[in-house]
């Protein structure tokens, strides 16, 4: 689906099953997949990492 990058990244970072030993399946056939798994990666680092 061609969701966007604004939406792949709220859908993932507000799921509310959420937490720090989450697995995230970004699938790579999706068009804003690549785009969004740089802001995916920083907001799970700054929420997760201490």
């Amino acid at each position: 689906m061609n969701y966007g990058v604004d939406s792949i990244v709220d859908t993932v970072c507000n799921h509310k099953h959420l937490c720090n030993s989450s697995i995230i399946l970004c699938h790579n056939g999706a068009k804003y997949t690549a785009q969004a798994l740089d802001t995916l990666i920083s907001i799970a680092k700054t929420a997760f990492i201490a």
